[in-house]
C-alpha cells in the first residue's frame, strides 16, 4: 500500500525537523535574507518571525502555484548524527533523498514534501540544516541554490 500525501507530508516534516539533540544549533539570523530569498525567487519576500530561533522563514506576497504564496524555511537542526537520522528516516518511510554535490560537506534532496516543494538538506562543518521552498515552480533549483548561499557562510 503506498503512503498518503499526508503521511508523506508527516514524514517531511520530521526529516525537516531533524530528531535528536540540538547541541550544536545556531542561529539562523544572517544566514539567509530576505534579499537572498527575493533574488533567487526573482520576486520581492518578507521575513516573517516564528519566534523560534533556529527557523527563519520568508514568505512573497506574490501569487505561486495554485494562487498559493511561495515560502521559503531555513531550519538549523544540529550536527552529524541529527542528518544521519534525517537520511535514514526519509529512507525508512520510501521518501530516499538524492545525493547533491557542491553543497556544503553532504547534502540531500527531498522533493517528498509536497507537488510544488523540495527541501535541500546541508550538513557544513559540524551544523546541519534544511533549506524548503515551497509553491514555487522552481522549487528544486530554488532550493538548492538558497542551501548554496547558507553553506557559504556557515564558518
Amino acid at each position: 500500500m503506498l503512503p498518503t500525501k499526508s503521511q508523506l507530508a508527516a514524514v517531511a516534516v520530521i526529516i525537516a525537523l531533524g530528531i535528536g539533540p540540538r547541541a550544536h544549533a545556531a542561529s539562523c539570523a544572517g544566514l539567509l535574507t530576505a534579499s537572498d530569498v527575493s533574488a533567487v525567487l526573482g520576486m520581492p519576500v518578507q521575513g516573517q518571525d516564528t519566534g523560534i530561533p533556529d527557523d527563519c522563514m520568508f514568505a512573497s506576497r506574490t501569487t505561486g502555484f495554485e494562487g498559493e504564496q511561495p515560502t521559503v524555511t531555513l531550519m538549523v537542526h544540529g550536527g552529524r548524527a541529527d542528518f544521519d537520522q534525517a537520511v535514514s528516516t526519509g529512507q525508512q518511510y520510501g521518501m530516499p533523498t538524492v545525493p547533491l554535490s557542491g553543497i556544503g560537506d553532504k547534502a540531500y534532496e527531498n522533493n517528498n514534501c509536497g507537488e510544488q516543494c523540495a527541501q535541500v538538506g546541508v550538513m557544513k562543518g559540524n551544523t546541519y540544516f534544511t533549506v524548503m521552498v515551497q509553491e514555487d515552480v522552481n522549487h528544486t533549483r530554488n532550493a538548492a541554490a538558497l542551501a548554496r548561499i547558507v553553506a557559504k557562510r556557515i564558518r
